[in-house]
């Protein structure tokens, strides 16, 4: 059977009437109707997300991002995690995009999960208008929008919440982009403003999928270089614009792409070497369709993929990817080429150092190298399988009336469908449980440890029930005896590939009791009171251990002593300080600190323990009060004498530090470069009083005789500054990975205060870029009115 035309606009009554059926605002109230359904108690408040980085990572960085904003500091500085952090320049923490005030207004947790589903939603909402424009089907549109929002990757996504805004805004800015280098004028600006909210979101990997789809649509078009009237367009057009609005973006999210770039540059991240982990297994593509293969499962009752833990699902939808292989087979189509290969490629690269083509990237451009988790490519899969999907639905649309010119449809004048005009569709639904079947009998024959084939059976054939049922929606809808039967057998369409994709995994996206993230939880639990500059937390090792592998079946248990034990994020919570956090991106002093402790047999000494404030020491499940530490220093101390390390990058002073020479009453190391900058030759009689912390300043008055080193518990970064009498002093690095800097003899009031350089030179551009594009948009309007 040869390949079909370029399928057009509209044939026949029938598929006006689905369009007039499913037009954007009933799609969205349907589309709306069917996240609430999927989780009402979320929308109620009653109860919220809680599995993996959304309890214990995301929402306490929300958590402190809208405390830090009621009590009137923009969140730069973290003083609660790694012993200090950055926040704003994370990326990740959402601190610039606007749309983090629903959260920061609204009272948590119900704001924050009510926030994910939202931005699930304007998701739902841009793939129906990019399906739209691109196949010209509204019903079509409407199953992209769909497949979008419930599918396993997608669904995955919602406990990062981040992720979640990203792909939220993706199809949009697709949408945006593409008309904005055909058009011109205020659409240029609106692309504009569309790709920043996308980049502030803070997930890079998806904002480099979404502008790898448009620059090979560029091509496409450029190729063509055709309007929507038909007119044909000077090449140079769309690529002078396209850079255009590639230099607003980058202009206009500069107050958070400097400082991001500036801690990528000083954190732990080795763009020279491939990090690999959770790439997906070479047999992994089967999970597009068979979402349990070779799935097992966690003391929780959670389902993970063997080799690959960091999404919870790789199921794509078996109706989703029927309908997108039929468009690949039978619609020509430049856009369906290219999301066609470009969905091959980015299987092949979820797999890795699995797969072949990674290798080959990496040793090629070796700054790819950054990517920890390759198995997002998954994530641009899922978008490729939506909108391919649309025009799926667009050819199965186009056979109303393709046998007979006459006809309003396949029913009118006693003509029925016969089975050569949908054979393509006959086809794969055979092939499609064919190959369900045969993945299931590879796995039953190649057995993994954990595997759980009775469960994966029982699974698959729920999904090829899913499948069956949906395509005999998809052609009643388009050659069904009626238009009503074709409305209804339209909507249910949409209502089995959601329940399809909300139904494929047990727990993908269980809740808990929303009390238990009330705030100040482990305070009451345990009794400690610790609060910046009085002292930290630090969890032992073994306890650490103990958290991560905990394994218990109650999830609420679980949380609630998670949250006694202060773990990953959830100190911020309660406001108590800790040595360890779960920050994406470290300093790489502080990082090589918490490694020693946390990653080798070394030991922390107790002399380190005393210099970084450790008040309380959870040492194991049975004693959460943990072990309190009297002989733990403040966070500044004074009078000690210098002592120079032999040259920067050696190990030297991790190992004095774990050891018992260290003596930090008495001692400070300090870099040998700064042997010929401190004037501090000795120890001094010094004396602390006044001392106050806040998240981007500290304070204190120091009396000293001789002129004197100051030591502070607090991680080093550069765009800290330090002040005596008002006046700046170095601030050096000292201790390897914390602070220090000198004062005259005499008493003295020391101020650090969190500046960073990089963020204001990045608000001015981004204020400028915000001017430019006001100039534009009133521009735009006057030669609108001109024309």
């Amino acid at each position: 059977m040869s390949r079909d035309a370029t399928i057009p606009a509209g044939a026949g009554g029938r598929v006006a009437t689905l369009d007039a059926c499913f037009t954007l605002p009933r799609f969205a109230l349907f589309l709306l109707a069917a996240l609430f359904a999927a989780f009402p108690t979320v929308w109620l408040g009653a109860e919220s997300f809680f599995r993996s980085d959304y309890g214990v990572l995301a929402y306490p960085f929300v958590h402190y991002h809208r405390e830090s904003i009621w009590s009137g500091e923009l969140p730069l500085w973290n003083p609660l995690s790694n012993c200090g952090a950055p926040f704003l320049a994370q990326w990740g923490t959402m601190v610039l995009y606007p749309g983090t005030l629903f959260y920061v207004l609204l009272p948590l947790p119900w704001s924050l999960g009510v926030f994910c589903l939202l931005h699930l939603w304007l998701g739902g909402i841009g793939m129906f208008k990019l399906a739209e424009r691109w196949t010209h089907s509204r019903f079509g549109a409407a199953v992209a929008g769909t497949v979008f929002v419930f599918n396993g990757i997608t669904l995955a996504c919602l406990i990062w919440p981040n992720y979640t805004v990203a792909l939220g805004w993706m199809p949009w800015v697709v949408l945006l982009v593409q008309r904005a280098w055909k058009e011109g004028g205020r659409t240029v600006v609106l692309a504009a403003l569309a790709a920043s909210m996308q980049m502030l979101a803070g997930t890079p990997e998806i904002v480099v999928f979404t502008w790898i789809v448009l620059g090979g649509l560029l091509s496409v078009e450029s190729v063509e270089r055709k309007t929507e009237d038909g007119s044909r367009v000077p090449v140079t057009h769309y690529g002078l614009r396209f850079a255009l609005i590639l230099a607003l973006v980058s202009a206009l999210c500069a107050a958070q792409l400097l400082p991001f770039f500036d801690l990528l540059t000083h954190s732990q991240r080795d763009p020279s070497q491939a990090v690999g982990k959770w790439a997906l297994p070479a047999w992994g593509w089967a999970n597009l369709l068979v979402p349990m293969f070779r799935c097992a499962m966690s003391p929780q009752e959670f389902y993970f993929m063997q080799g690959q833990e960091f999404l919870t699902s790789c199921y794509a939808g078996a109706a989703a990817l029927a309908l997108a292989a039929l468009a690949v087979w039978r619609v020509r189509d430049r856009r369906v080429v290219l999301l066609a290969a470009l969905g091959v490629v980015a299987v092949l690269l979820a797999m890795g150092n699995n797969g072949p083509l990674f290798p080959l990237l990496h040793k090629v451009i070796p700054v790819v190298g950054i990517a920890r988790y390759l198995v997002k490519f998954l994530i641009l899969v899922a978008f490729v399988v939506s909108l391919l999907a649309a025009f799926g639905v667009k050819w199965c649309l186009s056979r109303d009336g393709a046998s007979d010119a006459t006809a309003s449809g396949p029913w009118a004048m006693g003509h029925r469908p016969s089975a050569t005009e949908w054979q393509p569709l006959l086809v794969l639904a055979t092939l499609v449980p064919a190959i369900a079947l045969l993945v299931l009998w590879w796995m039953r024959g190649h057995p993994l440890t954990y595997d759980r084939f009775d469960e994966t059976v029982a699974n698959t054939v729920g999904r090829m029930l899913f499948f069956g049922c949906s395509l005999a929606m998809l052609f009643n809808a388009c050659a069904g005896p009626r238009q009503r039967t074709s409305l209804l057998a339209g909507l249910a369409t949409l209502a089995l590939i959601a329940a399809d994709g909300l139904t494929h995994l047990k727990n993908q996206n269980p809740t808990l009791d929303a009390k238990l993230f009330a705030p100040n939880l482990g305070r009451e639990a345990t009794g400690i009171a610790l609060r910046p500059g009085d002292g930290r937390l630090m969890i032992s090792p073994d306890a650490e251990r103990t958290l991560l592998h905990i394994g218990a079946t109650n999830w609420a248990q679980e949380f609630a002593l998670k949250r006694r034990a202060f773990w990953s994020n959830l100190n911020a919570l309660d406001g108590v300080p800790k040595v360890n956090g779960s920050s994406t991106l470290r300093i790489r002093e502080q990082d090589e600190l918490q490694s020693w402790i946390y990653a080798s047999n070394a030991a922390p000494s107790e002399a380190l323990l005393n210099f970084l404030g450790v008040g309380n020491v959870l040492t194991g499940m049975t004693n959460l009060a943990g072990v309190s530490r009297p002989s733990s220093l403040p966070f500044i101390t004074a009078g000690q004498r210098p002592l120079f390390g032999e040259k920067r990058e050696s190990s030297a002073t991790l190992q004095l530090l774990f050891s018992g020479l260290f003596d930090p009453r008495g001692q400070v190391h300090l870099p040998a470069e700064y042997r010929s900058k401190v004037a501090v030759t000795g120890p001094s009689l010094a004396s602390l009083r006044e001392q106050s912390w806040s998240a981007n300043r500290v304070e204190c008055e120091v009396t000293a005789d001789v002129p004197a080193l100051v030591a502070i518990a607090q991680t080093f970064y550069h765009p800290w500054k330090a002040y005596v009498d008002d006046k700046p002093v170095p601030l050096l690095r000292a201790n390897h990975a914390f602070q220090a800097l000198e004062v005259p003899a005499g008493t003295h009031r020391v101020r650090l205060a969190y500046e960073d350089r990089k963020f204001r030179i990045g608000c001015l551009i981004s204020l400028a870029a915000l001017a430019v594009c006001g100039v534009m948009w009133r521009r735009g309007k006057r030669l609108t009115h001109g024309q």
